[in-house]
């Protein structure tokens, strides 16, 4: 089985490099498809070059992008401006994702037909159904996760430190065959708090949404315990881990990229999707007052107006593919009428015939991969209705769900809601092959 995967894993290394070292060569978009690469690239360069003549850095950085910015930086410092080596290296993590998310896949459903979790592993020599490996495949060659993981951005670092949080928490409590008692595997959790902890320097507002999902799985295990201690031991571990993570998350922040960001006034665990430049109007200036539909109001529309200003400025042109302009929440009603609109809008659009092509390549091949992202989410939502009643397969459904509402709130353009589904939409892809 993890040889078949690893086989997996090698082709989407393989295609992930071959996109690298074509969209370096020979760009097939138009330049604003790499703008957030070219920004990392030029910050970077810009830190490097202040590090290496010792002069003082004065450029802040926006928030969410620290990490990945002196990521960046000290890869050239140390082996000088070169982009494509970078993309290479992101092609290993987008690659190793597709692995981890294979082998959690193939560990909540050691059996065909999506049987259930305590049934025993197949044999060495048992063919792998496809319910194992299919959510492997479909991620090697999923193309806008096969675009975004091969460029010079922070997605691929993301996509692998989501997966590797999830395996770290999931992957062991779901082996049929663990007895009581101290293994390496026990120690899982705490390389989770880690990657929990990466996560939420990469992009903050994931980090309390994952621990939710993972929360609900040790609480689930600890209710189904039935007075078995280990099994009780083992829950209250992983949610220590959860809990540590959320709980170190501020001071590890603040003492590691936070100085190097705009200074900001922003909600808790959030600065990943609030801009920190100053508001545009005094209307948007208003400190939010807790989770408000004024607040999300308020960030849509600054979102908006600043991608309009960064576009004008930086490549002369207009966005045209944002999505509900100028809509407003005064009441939570409002909110709950919006939703099931929007979430329809930031996991299927564009679809054909409900939006414009205007001769887009990039519209087009979106059209077409949208048509099978919508026939296995449908799958997919039977397939959570039938066979997610288990912690870690609910974990999945639930970190799913969690950041697909809030995408559903907070996306203004279709453009970076294709992009930021690549976080939750895998982890419902396996659910789609509960018949196979």
């Amino acid at each position: 089985m993890r040889r078949s995967l690893l086989l997996v894993a090698v082709v989407a290394l393989a295609a992930r490099w071959s996109v690298a070292i074509l969209t370096e060569s020979r760009p097939i978009f138009p330049d604003y498809y790499y703008a957030d690469a070219k920004l990392y690239d030029s910050e970077a360069a810009y830190y490097a070059a202040a590090i290496s003549s010792g002069t003082s850095l004065m450029y802040r950085l926006t928030p969410g992008r620290e990490l990945y910015t002196w990521w960046v930086t000290l890869f050239y410092l140390g082996f000088g401006r070169h982009p494509l080596l970078l993309k290479l290296i992101n092609g290993l993590f987008g690659a190793s994702s597709v692995l981890l998310l294979g082998l959690l896949a193939a560990r909540l459903w050691p059996n065909a037909r999506a049987g259930p979790v305590a049934a025993p592993p197949p044999s060495a020599g048992d063919a792998l159904p496809l319910v194992r490996l299919g959510p492997g495949l479909l991620l090697a060659f999923w193309p806008t996760h096969l675009f975004y993981s091969s460029q010079n951005t922070k997605e691929a670092m993301m996509l692998l430190v989501l997966a590797a949080s999830f395996w770290l928490f999931l992957a062991g409590n779901a082996e049929s065959d663990r007895k009581p008692g101290l293994t390496a595997s026990e120690f899982r959790p705490l390389l989770g708090t880690a990657a929990l902890l990466l996560m939420g320097l990469l992009r903050s507002h994931l980090l309390p949404m994952a621990s939710a999902a993972l929360l609900l799985a040790a609480a689930w295990r600890a209710a189904a315990s039935r007075g078995h201690r280990w099994a009780l031991a083992r829950a209250g571990r992983d949610a220590a881990c959860v809990l540590a993570a959320l709980a170190l998350f501020g001071p590890v922040s603040s003492r590691t990229i936070a100085r190097w960001t705009y200074e900001e006034r922003h909600m808790p665990f959030v600065k990943g999707i609030i801009d920190a430049r100053p508001s545009l109007d005094a209307e948007a200036a208003k400190d939010p007052q807790g989770w408000s539909p004024a607040w999300i109001t308020n960030l849509r529309r600054m979102r908006q107006e600043r991608d309009q200003q960064y576009a004008q400025k930086t490549f002369k042109r207009e966005v045209r593919s944002q999505i509900f302009q100028g809509v407003e929440f005064k009441t939570w009603l409002d909110v709950a009428v919006f939703l099931p609109k929007g979430a329809f809008t930031v996991l299927f659009m564009p679809l054909p015939g409900f939006y414009p092509m205007e001769g887009s390549l990039g519209r087009m091949l979106a059209c077409l991969e949208n048509l099978a992202i919508l026939a296995l989410c449908l799958l997919a939502f039977i397939g959570v209705w039938r066979h997610g009643r288990s912690p870690e397969r609910a974990a999945l459904a639930a970190f799913f769900l969690i950041l697909w509402m809030a995408s559903a709130l907070t996306e203004v353009d279709l453009g970076s809601a294709t992009r930021h589904r690549l976080q939750y939409l895998p982890f419902l892809l396996p659910f789609a092959f509960w018949r196979l």
